[in-house]
C-alpha cells in the first residue's frame, strides 16, 4: 500500500477518533478558489469572470491559508476557480500541498 495513503488514512482516523472522544472537529477538505478567470463559456457555470484582476488573492495569502489549515489537520485541497489552470502559480500551489 502507498505511503502516502497509508499516512493520510491514519490522520482522518485520528481526527475522526479525536471529534469522537473530546468533540474536538477539523476541516479534513477544504476547498480553494484560487481565480475567478476562466476562458470557457459553459452554459451550466455558475462563475462569472469579472475582468477585475485587483479581487484575486495573493500566492503568498494563498501559500498561508494552506499552511493555516494544515496545521489544523486538512488532508485533502480541493482548488478552484474559474479555472484553475489560468493561475499561474498553479504548480507551486499544487508543490506546496504536496510537501506538507
Amino acid at each position: 500500500m502507498n505511503k502516502e495513503l497509508l499516512v493520510n488514512g491514519a490522520a482522518v482516523f485520528m481526527h475522526a477518533l479525536n471529534y469522537k472522544l473530546i468533540g474536538r472537529r477539523v476541516p479534513l477538505m477544504v476547498s480553494v478558489g484560487l481565480t475567478r478567470k476562466c476562458n470557457l463559456r459553459c452554459p451550466f457555470c455558475y462563475a462569472v469572470d469579472s475582468g477585475d484582476n485587483s479581487a484575486e488573492i495573493s500566492a503568498e495569502q494563498l501559500l498561508n491559508y494552506i499552511d493555516q489549515f494544515i496545521a489544523l489537520g486538512t488532508r485533502i485541497f480541493l482548488l478552484q476557480g474559474g479555472e484553475p489552470l489560468l493561475r499561474k502559480e498553479l504548480k507551486e500551489l499544487i508543490a506546496h500541498i504536496k510537501n506538507k
